[in-house]
């Protein structure tokens, strides 16, 4: 196969892999407030979170969709309901203005707070060499 033909097939896919980041790093403050603790009848734990997303920078920023390392059992708020570890923000709650708080709640099978991240729009492709 022809050399300029790989570098670009390589770019091609380069640019379409999605980076993710973490929601408390910038441009991001998380803060998960546990709100309630308690224990069913066969020993399973359950936790429900209050979660503040505030936007620390200068600049609006756009969120879509947000994924959890954990599946909750439930959610609320500014996230809408999934099957799967990946939500959808409401409509509302996509475009945060600077120093905006978005907030929403979730219940999971365990006393800890999930790990939430976020995927990175346009990440960029590495440059090429010529």
């Amino acid at each position: 196969m022809n050399t300029k033909i790989i570098i670009s097939l390589f770019l091609i896919f380069s640019a379409s892999v999605a980076l993710s980041a973490s929601l408390n790093s910038y441009p991001f403050s998380l803060t998960q407030d546990k709100t309630a603790t308690w224990t069913d009848g066969d020993g399973n734990v359950f936790s429900t979170f209050d979660c503040h997303l505030i936007n620390l920078s200068e600049q609006t920023v756009t969120l879509t969709e947000v994924i959890a390392n954990r599946a909750p059992v439930a959610v609320w708020g500014a996230l809408s309901y999934s099957e799967s570890k990946k939500f959808g923000l409401q409509s509302w709650a996509q475009q945060i203005q600077p120093n905006q708080t978005i907030n929403f709640g979730y219940l999971v099978e365990c006393a800890n707070p999930i790990s939430w991240s976020y995927c990175v729009p346009n990440a960029e492709a590495p440059a090429s060499k010529k």
